[in-house]
Formats: structure tokens, C-alpha cells, sequence
């Protein structure tokens, strides 16, 4: 006990002696975005892996990183809220929304999300037919590393959109599903996410027991 209490004090001391110090000049909360370097040699990455982390840490420092404070203070990326436009489809209010934006702005989120698409990286592990890469799992682990370096808060959004909803559909879907949703995601036209809930399991989908029979 007194070992640990003293490695606890030492611990103390040294988190409070760092937090009195003054911040160095340009100083960004790691909790925004990082910029700690990355040894692609030691990774044992291939020369185009390293050619698309690169491209993205240059394209998200530039685009996202700046962004990615207020992200986390205000918990919204600055007008994504825009005035929409909606027309419903099929009938269904509320349901199958074909939107378009008055955008207010040209750094909106959904433009960012659209630049993303033009990169390839939406739709990295989809089949190219559907607009996809056609890239494997390291690729795709290469730009959300990269993405959350920037803003660990567009990073989940990136791993539920590319990951938790495109891939889903890449693996489990049906041909007219894969046809009909897969190319606007891919595109960035629209946001992707993966909902799911039960009592006893809340968002752990391994312990959910609902099950479809045919």
C-alpha cells in the first residue's frame, strides 16, 4: 500500500506540475487532433498505402484539423444544420426523403462528407462496380487513423458511415439493396450509420437474440 500510494502522489505531482505549465505557442488539445508522426518504414506499409495516408494526412490537416476544436465544443461540424428542402418518396412522411440543401456555406459538413466520396475513401472496401475502391481492411484502417488524427469525433463518423453501414451492406446486403443505396454513399449524397438496440444487449450487437426466419 505505501508503494502504491507514493507512485500515486508521484503520478499527482507530475500531472499538476504539467498542467501549471504555460502552453507553448501554436498549442492544439491533443483531443482535437494530432499531429505525432507516423514511421511508415516500421508500419511495413506498401508504397501506395503510404502514397493514400499521406494524401489524406495532407488533405485532413488542411481541411478538417482546423475544425476539429469547435467540433468537440459546440458537438456539431458548423452547418450541417442547413435549411432543407425536402420532397417526400413514396408517400411516407418522415421516411425515404429525397432532400436538397440551401447551403449557407462552402465548408459545410455534407460538402466535406461529398469530398470524401471524390477521394475514394467512403466506399474503400466496396466492389468497384458500385463506385467503391475495391481496397482491403489495413487501407481502410490507414485513412480513419488519419481522419481521427484530425478529429477523433469525425472519425467514428467516418467508421460508422464507411464501415458500420457501407460495409454491411457490401456484405450482407441483396443486389437490389447494394444497387439502390450503395452508390450515393459511396458518392458522400448520403450520411450512413448503423442503428440498433434491445433491452439487454443496448448497442452490443453480438448479444442481441432478434433474429428474421423466412
Amino acid at each position: 500500500r505505501g508503494e502504491m500510494a507514493t507512485a500515486t502522489r508521484l503520478l499527482g505531482w507530475r500531472v499538476a506540475s504539467w498542467r501549471m505549465r504555460p502552453p507553448p505557442a501554436g498549442f492544439v488539445s491533443q483531443r482535437a487532433h494530432s499531429l505525432l508522426p507516423v514511421d511508415d518504414a516500421i508500419n511495413g506499409l506498401s508504397e501506395e498505402q503510404r502514397q493514400l495516408r499521406q494524401t489524406m494526412a495532407k488533405f485532413l490537416q488542411e481541411h478538417l484539423a482546423p475544425k476539429a476544436q469547435e467540433i468537440d465544443r459546440s458537438n456539431e461540424f458548423k452547418n450541417l444544420r442547413v435549411s432543407w428542402v425536402a420532397r417526400a418518396v413514396g408517400g411516407s412522411q418522415g421516411v425515404g426523403l429525397s432532400c436538397t440543401a440551401a447551403w449557407k456555406s462552402s465548408h459545410s459538413f455534407l460538402e466535406f462528407w461529398k469530398q470524401l466520396g471524390n477521394l475514394g475513401v467512403l466506399g474503400i472496401t466496396a466492389p468497384v462496380q458500385y463506385g467503391g475502391s475495391g481496397l482491403g481492411y489495413l487501407e481502410h484502417v490507414l485513412v480513419m487513423e488519419e481522419i481521427s488524427r484530425a478529429s477523433g469525433a469525425v472519425g467514428l463518423s467516418y467508421g460508422a458511415h464507411s464501415n458500420l453501414c457501407i460495409n454491411q451492406l457490401v456484405r450482407n446486403g441483396n443486389e437490389a439493396q447494394k444497387e439502390k443505396y450503395l452508390p450515393k454513399l459511396i458518392s458522400g449524397e448520403y450520411i450512413g450509420a448503423l442503428a440498433m438496440s434491445e433491452p439487454n444487449a443496448g448497442s452490443d450487437v453480438v448479444s442481441m437474440k432478434l433474429k428474421a426466419e423466412k
